[in-house]
Order: C-alpha cells, then structure tokens, then sequence
C-alpha cells in the first residue's frame, strides 16, 4: 500500500514539472514572436532614431537599438569670467580662469592680458631729486623729466676756482671770471680785475615781429620786417608767407552734394575729398624707430595723422618734430612733462605749453594741444584761448596701451569709427603702430580717407576755435 502512494506521489511531481515547462516555453515563444515582430517591422520601415546628444548614441524607438557613439561635449573655451561651456547643451565643465594680470607700472593699472580687465591704478613715478648731474629720475621705470639741478657752488677767490659743494665739479681760474660780454671785457668778480676786450654782438636777424637782436647782450637795431600775408583759404588760416606764423581760422570747405555718394567737390576752391574722413592721433611721442617705422607706414598708405608730441621726447630725438612735417603730418602739443594740467594753475599750464616751442623748427606755429590723460579744466581753457590753441580729445580710444594684441586694437578702431571720428593712439610700441596701419587700410577699403585734425575741421565745415574742446568733428 505505501509503495502504491509513492508511486502515485512521483507521478503527480512529475505531471507538474513538465507542466510548467510547457508554460516557460510558451511565454518564451511568445516574447521571442514579439521582438522578431518589431525587429521585422524596422528593417522593412526602418529604424526610428532618436537624436544623438553629447552622452547618449541615436537609439532607435521601436526596438531599442543603439547606433553610433555619443557626440561628446563641443566645450568652448573657458575665458576670465565663464568656465568651458558645451556648445550644444549648456553643461558647464571645470571654473573660469584666473585672469592672467599685467603687473602695474608708473603709468597704467594692472590689467589681464586675455580681457582688458583692470584693476588699482598706476604706482605713479617715485622721482629722486634732481642732482647737478641728473634730472629727476623715477627710479623704477627710469624716467626722467625737467632738467638738472643747478650746481650749489661756494664762491671762488682769487688763488682758488668756484666749486659746487654737490658734485665737486669746478669752473673757472684762479680769478672767477665773468664772461666777456658785447658791453663788458672779462672781468673777476671778486678782485675787479679785467682782462682782454669786448665781444662781438651775434646778432639773430630780424622777423616779421622782432628787429635785429644780439643774442648775447639784447641790444636791438633796425626795425621788423612786418609780416606779408597770405589769404586764409578753405584749409588753412590767414599765413604770413615770411615766418609762417597764422592768424584766425580756416574759411572751411563749402562742398556741393555729392553725386557718386563717395567724394564732394568745394565750390570755393574746387578740391575733391571723400565723404567719409576721420582723424587719427598719436601721443607721447616722438620714440625714435617707432616713429619712423609709423611715419614710413603712413606714407606708404597715403594717410595723414596729427602727432601730440611731448618736450621731454624732443630733448630724446630732437630732429624728429621735422621729420613728421616733412612726411605731411600735422604737430600738436601734448605738454612738456606730460603733466596733469587740472594740478597746476594758469602759470603752470602756460609754462608747459610754450616751454615745448623753442623745441619746434624755427617759425612754426602750433594751433592744437591735448592734455595728457584728457584731463582738463576751467583753467586749461582759459590758458588755451589765450595761446591760440584749440583743445583736442577723442572719440575712438581702442587702448592701445594696455595691450599687445593687434588685432584686439584693430577691431576696437574698426568697430568705432564713423564719419568724422578722431581716434587715439600712442607713438610708444611696435603692436600700436602694427594696429594703427592695419585699422587704417581696413577703412580705407570700406571708403575712409585719413587726413589731419585741421584737415578734418575744415572739410566738415567747422574751423577750430581756440579754448574750444573737440571730441570728434562730425559733419
């Protein structure tokens, strides 16, 4: 009997094994049926791809296929203020750089060499005194500016020279001799004693203002030759033809439209220029090779610039004020010690203005002046009506300065520049003349003729009055 239950126990597990085999097989076969199904109905309609992104491949729909890689991130760089940022989907990667700072010096801020950011202000020279050898002289970018000191001397006698308590340096004999003049023979100070004759007068000829003059004791003789002038014209204003020296204002262009839409024709005396002129402006120079290597560049593109040039600089490269009229350039002042103008009173300004004539070749006259920074005031005005000067500033300042990258300053000036603009630039660096060249012949490709401030005034109908500012001369 219990054999008999056994029996009958085996064949009921065994009926429910093959039972449930047949279950697993049939859903098997089913499933298997569907995916065959779908995988039948994209290879006769094709497969649905999804768009790849950056981390996922295309994928398909209906079936779940993949294919291809994912597009990986296209990370545009990081810069001073953004970290690298995907191109496509927005994702962030990493932080913004540090910005890469230009250390300060005497004269500029510290700035980032990548995006012009900057930040404190110039240290401003550390001048040491001067001495009876040295000008002033900063002692970190070695500057220098005004002139030596005058020597301290202890006075002379008869058995000994003068000698300066500060440097040593002696001058002179036994005797201190005063140097023989047109009136007096050379005579010591000290014991009265004279010795040979009187000098020759060295007279300097006379002007259109001044009479025969000695330059050694004063005396004058004859009388001014007067001046002899010519008619102010539409570019240039009333000029005595013997010193060059001028009077009033130009007359200004008075142009006829235009009938092409590119150049405009005066009635009054007939010359053609282009409808689109702009001025552009160097200071702080001259700098020797710089210079030349912007005059030789400007030539050879047929453009005229005016140059702010400063005295310091000419007493550095004193022939180079001729050299930029003999290219056909015009001068401007930029003051003798780059000073700030607002810090001095009316003495002060009017010394750094006509300390810098002397400076200049002989006769010429100088109608235009730009303080340094453009920092002026009440004061300055005043001085420059005064003078004759007319005040220049700007309306394109790409910032040369405070970079080196040229085509950074090229598309600062191209961007900027309208008809009529002045733009700044500086006589200083090899990247700011590289900048100036390439800025100018890109607008003269899109029509822009490039003439001097004066030049500009007159062709836009508006002659420069002294004391007046000027940021740009629109038409």
């Amino acid at each position: 009997m219990r054999k008999r239950i056994w029996t009958l126990v085996a064949t009921v597990l065994v009926l429910g094994a093959l039972l449930l085999c047949l279950g697993c097989t049939r859903e098997t076969a089913d499933t298997a049926g569907m995916t065959q199904d779908t995988r039948t109905v994209c290879q006769i309609q094709g497969h649905q791809w999804t768009d790849a992104d950056c981390l996922k491949p295309q994928i398909c729909a209906l079936c779940g296929e993949s294919s291809g890689n994912p597009l990986g991130h296209d990370l545009l760089p990081a810069t001073c203020t953004e970290p690298a940022v995907c191109n496509r989907c927005g994702e962030t990667v990493g932080q913004a750089l540090s910005h890469d700072m230009q250390v300060a010096d005497c004269e500029h801020p510290a700035y980032c060499s990548r995006c012009d950011y900057t930040e404190a202000e110039a240290l401003g020279h550390a001048y040491l005194p001067a001495t009876c050898t040295e000008p002033e002289t900063c002692t970190r970018c070695g500057m220098t500016r005004g002139e030596v000191a005058d020597h301290v001397w202890q006075d002379a006698t008869c058995d000994a020279p003068k000698t300066c308590s500060s440097c040593g340096q002696t001058e002179g004999e036994k005797h201190d001799w005063a140097k023989a003049t047109c009136a007096a023979p050379k005579t010591c100070i000290h014991c009265g004693r004279t010795e040979g004759g009187l000098t020759d007068h060295k007279w300097k000829k006379a002007t259109c203002e001044k009479p025969r003059t000695c330059t050694v004791c004063g005396e004058t003789t004859g009388e001014v030759l007067g001046h002899e002038w010519k008619a102010a014209t539409c570019v240039a204003a009333k000029t005595c033809t013997k010193c060059g020296k001028t009077s009033g204002t130009a007359l200004g262009h008075d142009f006829a439209p235009s009938t092409d839409g590119e150049t405009k024709t005066c009635y009054t005396c007939g010359e053609t220029v282009k409808i689109k002129c702009v001025a552009i402006t160097f200071d702080d120079g001259p700098s020797g090779k710089v210079t030349k290597s912007l005059l030789e560049g400007l030539a050879a593109l047929d453009a005229k610039a005016t140059f702010f040039i400063c005295g310091y600089r000419i007493e550095s490269f004193p022939k180079y004020p001729q050299y930029i009229l003999d290219y056909g350039h015009e001068i401007g002042l930029h003051t003798y010690n780059h000073a700030t103008l607002t810090k001095l009173d009316a003495d002060g300004v009017r010394k750094e203005l006509l300390s810098m004539i002397p400076l200049l070749p002989e006769g010429h006259s100088v109608t235009l002046m730009r303080p340094p920074g453009g920092a002026y005031n009440a004061t300055t005005k005043q001085v420059c009506e005064e003078l004759g000067m007319s005040i220049i500033m700007w309306s394109v300042d790409p910032k040369d300065w405070a970079t080196n990258d040229v085509d950074t300053i090229v598309n600062r000036i191209v961007n900027g520049v309208s008809n009529g603009s002045i733009i700044l630039m500086h006589d200083l660096k090899k990247s700011s003349v590289q900048a100036a060249l390439k800025a100018i012949e890109i607008l003269q490709g899109q029509g822009y003729e490039f003439v001097t401030v004066s030049e500009l005034a007159a062709i836009q109908g508006k002659p420069l009055k002294p004391g007046k500012v000027y940021n740009s001369l629109h038409g």
